[in-house]
């Protein structure tokens, strides 16, 4: 799909923070906090590995094994996952994301943001195959 889509320049993809509990938003604000270089990276494997840390004992502590292997240290980390303001700032990015384009479940994709009255989105595509006709679609319509 990137390959397709977005280095072909049809479409562009602006990733944005969606966490649905508490746990998810610790992880949206390590993931936040990681090194630019290293953000995209952490997020996959966050993605990848999330059956695991969402399921272990101590989340947290699992959230934490990861980000070191992102260059980040434990002490680091914790200041992250307690920082008011960038948690303030990723609750307001979500809420306005529920209320601009009633975004309500993971992972939901919004097109054409550009013309508000045309907004169109793809709640959980089953299959990167559907997400590439629904993009398809709308391109070909203008969208």
């Amino acid at each position: 799909m990137k390959r397709d889509l977005v280095e072909t320049g049809r479409a562009r993809l602006i990733f944005r923070d969606f966490p649905i509990d508490g746990t998810a938003l610790k992880a949206a604000m390590m993931a936040r906090c990681a090194p630019n270089d290293k953000y995209f990276d952490l997020i996959e494997v966050l993605f990848r590995n999330q059956d695991k840390w969402t399921k272990s004992d101590n989340p947290t502590k699992a959230l934490a094994q990861y980000g070191n292997l992102a260059g980040m240290d434990d002490d680091f980390i914790a200041a992250c996952m307690t920082n008011k303001e960038l948690e303030d700032a990723l609750v307001k990015r979500q809420l306005d994301a529920r209320k601009l384009y009633r975004i309500n479940s993971t992972p939901t994709f919004v097109f054409n943001t550009r013309k508000l009255e045309n907004v169109r989105q793809l709640v959980g595509p089953e299959t990167a195959q559907e997400f590439n006709d629904t993009v398809n679609r709308l391109l070909a319509a203008g969208n």
